[in-house]
């Protein structure tokens, strides 16, 4: 297991519940919008058993970690590291996985096993634009089959960032109607306005972005953050589609 980091009791990341984040290193997408090059890149890792060590002094205190990256599902060995989380602290202790739905079996063993109570899934663009928003060539089928399946988790998000999109001759965020073309192709897959979370792209410095053109170092300063009022825009836009939030 490449576990690039540990953040300690977050109160953020799992609504409800003190949760720490473990971070897995390695992605098979290739976001611009990314800021987590350090993660995706790192080359050193931390013991498991350091891991569980660190639970097991707070046993009692935290309710539940999250799982995330990079993308967690590419890890080998990821469904026996739920099934120790759980062995050691109990049935009831909560684990929230973040995932790019690229890897529906992986998502589905998990789920007939029950190791994951949250599954948080990026959607990241629609249908026509994903290969561009994610930058590599996407199997669209296999996100639609990871759609379905979060739906049959005890709880879950669907969620976009409002991202900037390098397109031919310039770097616009995704624009209302795009975001519209999403929430369409979701519908049309799931039959159902599923719980959906919008949230803000933030700019970093540009030896954390994937793509240093969308660094603070290279965009325009009104390109550093997502405008709330676009992001308050969208959520109108789609709200017949999905039971949608603001972050």
């Amino acid at each position: 297991m490449k576990i690039t980091q540990l953040l300690e009791e977050s109160l953020m990341d799992y609504e409800g519940k003190i949760a720490p984040i473990i971070f897995f290193s390695g992605c098979n997408f290739a976001c611009p919008s990314c800021h987590a090059r350090k993660i995706l890149k790192a080359e050193s890792f931390i013991d498991e058993k350091e891991i569980f060590d660190y639970l097991n002094s707070r046993k009692g205190w935290i309710d539940g970690i999250v799982l995330c990256g990079g993308e967690p599902t590419l890890q080998h060995g990821l469904e026996q590291f739920c099934e120790k989380i759980k062995e050691k602290q109990g049935k009831d202790f909560c684990i929230k996985l973040d995932t790019n739905g690229s890897n529906p079996q992986v998502l589905k063993n998990l789920l007939e096993k029950k190791l994951v109570n949250y599954l948080a899934l990026d959607v990241k663009a629609s249908k026509e634009l994903y290969n561009q928003v994610v930058g590599v060539d996407v199997e669209t089928a296999k996100i639609e089959q990871s759609m379905n399946l979060a739906l049959e988790f005890p709880d879950y998000e669907y969620r976009t960032t409002i991202v900037p999109v390098v397109r031919a001759n310039e770097i616009i965020f995704l624009t209302i109607e795009e975001l519209k073309q999403m929430a369409k192709w979701v519908y049309s897959i799931t039959g159902k306005k599923a719980k959906w979370y919008l949230q803000k792209f933030v700019a970093r410095n540009k030896e954390e972005m994937l793509d240093e053109r969308l660094s603070k170092e290279r965009l325009a300063r009104e390109m550093h953050e997502t405008p709330q009022d676009l992001l308050k825009q969208m959520q109108i836009a789609i709200n017949a589609y999905a039971d949608v939030r603001v972050r």
